[in-house]
């Protein structure tokens, strides 16, 4: 019996190499199952964005050699930008409206810029039948590349340019409830037809902004359209009593040791929080803003995007807030009106408009909404990218009915209309005490249903409502009426 269990227990012994050999085998078989699945994965879903890299530019280079570079369109078939070949078979991009995308569009000579640089990886992609590029292949003929779609309004961005005509600035034109970008310019600017034969002038000058999309990277002080926000953050630190709030301006306020005025001088008497915005008592800001808590103003401000990087196809900065909870009093009022350190760009600032527009919520711009083949075949559809909200609903239709406040009984009359309610905020933003001041408007219409939502700064133009306000009425008057 004995000689019986040490002959079975062999038996079980000798079993276990075998099962240690088909473990094993899993095993392979396993990572070899995972290995084919990610190389499928790779293939349907990550191979065009690795080819499409901008990194890739080996790849990029040799296919654009091979393709006659898309068209950019707008969303009503428009052409912003298209590849003209004469009889020599010499190539040249053209730009139908010349100076009017110069800094959405771009340019593709001189390196690329604009869309032509966001898209380029479409633009020189051919996405038509095999059997069609294997016949122009033989025929010696270039394929087309892709088409991309913007979401630009060519009759809006005529509208928004005549109107800046004369002004050095920025605006943008943004849809509130999806974050398109209908509109967007930079004065001065420059006609991409003609950027080989101006481009070593323009570099050559370090005072040339020329090429610089000053509505994307161009940072500004935002004078009074920041007491926006400061307003948001005294109504949450304050939800029940805010509307106790209440200022005797005499025309000036010390603060940290030194005289701010209100614009002109203006004695506003006793104010509310409602009527500080509509008359844009700097006085009444500076009083709220020296009764906030700074941590918490700083995280009201960075959630609405404040040092942080924006999700834009197109480059740009981001804009900054530096208050702190050392810093010192005279800091903090500059910072409650609008001035000081705080820094923001045209576009950021119609996002935060948007928003109050939006209920609150606030979507990513973008500006590429799709790509088709040379033939009008659709291949892809862009949406934004992206939306946070940054107020509640109330908080946005509490500010909203404020702004109103502004057109209608404040310094934004210059935006009313009989036709339609507006919203806005109007600003004046001092850069260097022997200049005149940045003119600011934001705001949006109509109030009850909006379309738009516009972000304005003219440089050294003096008062918002005076001068960006009839530029924002042009906008909404088209799109409103």
């Amino acid at each position: 019996m004995n000689q019986k269990k040490r002959e079975g227990g062999t038996k079980r012994h000798g079993r276990s190499p075998n099962r240690q050999i088909l473990q094993v085998t899993y095993l392979f078989v396993f990572m070899f199952c995972v290995l084919i699945g990610y190389y499928g994965y790779f293939l349907v879903v990550k191979s065009e964005e690795v080819v499409r890299n901008p990194y890739n530019v080996a790849r990029i280079d040799k296919e654009a050699e091979r393709v006659l570079r898309g068209s950019i369109l707008s969303e009503r078939g428009d052409v912003l930008a298209m590849t003209q070949a004469d009889e020599d078979g010499e190539e040249s991009r053209y730009y139908p409206y010349g100076n009017l995308f110069a800094h959405t569009v771009g340019y593709s000579t001189r390196g690329t810029t604009g869309v032509e640089a966001a898209a380029n990886a479409h633009l020189i992609h051919c996405s038509t039948g095999v059997l069609d590029q294997i016949y122009n292949e033989l025929m010696g003929q270039k394929n087309e590349g892709d088409n991309v779609i913007v979401t630009l309004d060519p009759e809006l961005q005529q509208i928004l340019d005549e109107a800046m005509e004369g002004y050095t600035g920025a605006a943008v034109v943004l849809e509130p409830a999806t974050g398109k970008v209908l509109a967007m310019t930079s004065t001065p600017d420059f006609d991409p037809n003609f950027i080989n034969e101006t481009y070593e002038a323009i570099i050559a000058d370090d005072s040339n902004t020329n090429l610089l999309n000053k509505a994307a990277q161009g940072l500004y002080s935002p004078g009074s359209t920041f007491k926006l926000l400061t307003l948001l953050e005294y109504i949450r630190e304050h939800p029940y009593t805010w509307d106790n709030f209440s200022y005797q301006c005499g025309g000036s306020i010390r603060a940290g040791g030194v005289d701010v005025s209100c614009s002109g001088g203006t004695a506003h008497g006793t104010v509310d929080a409602k009527r500080a915005l509509e008359l844009s008592c700097n006085g009444a800001f500076i009083e709220m803003g020296l009764s906030l808590d700074k941590k918490a103003f700083a995280e009201t401000c960075e959630q609405a995007g404040f040092n942080q990087p924006l999700s834009f196809e197109l480059p740009s900065k981001a804009s900054s807030f530096r208050l702190s909870w050392i810093s010192s009093d005279f800091d903090t009022a500059q910072t409650a009106f609008g001035q000081g350190e705080t820094e923001v760009t045209p576009l950021h600032n119609a996002m935060i408009t948007a928003a109050i527009a939006n209920g609150g919520v606030m979507c990513s711009p973008y500006i590429i909404s799709g790509v088709e083949t040379a033939q009008g075949d659709k291949l892809e559809q862009f949406t934004s990218p992206g939306s946070v909200r940054i107020m509640t609903e109330e908080e946005a239709a509490l500010i909203g009915s404020m702004m109103e406040g502004v057109v209608n009984n404040g310094t934004g009359g210059s935006v009313k209309s009989d036709l339609y309610q507006a919203a806005a905020k109007t600003g004046s933003a001092e850069f260097d005490a022997e200049s005149e001041t940045h003119a600011w408007l934001v705001g949006y219409a109509p109030a009850d249903n909006p379309r738009v939502a516009v972000s304005i700064v003219l440089e050294k133009a003096g008062s918002g409502g005076t001068n960006a306000g009839p530029i924002a009425k042009k906008i909404f008057d088209a799109r409103c009426q």
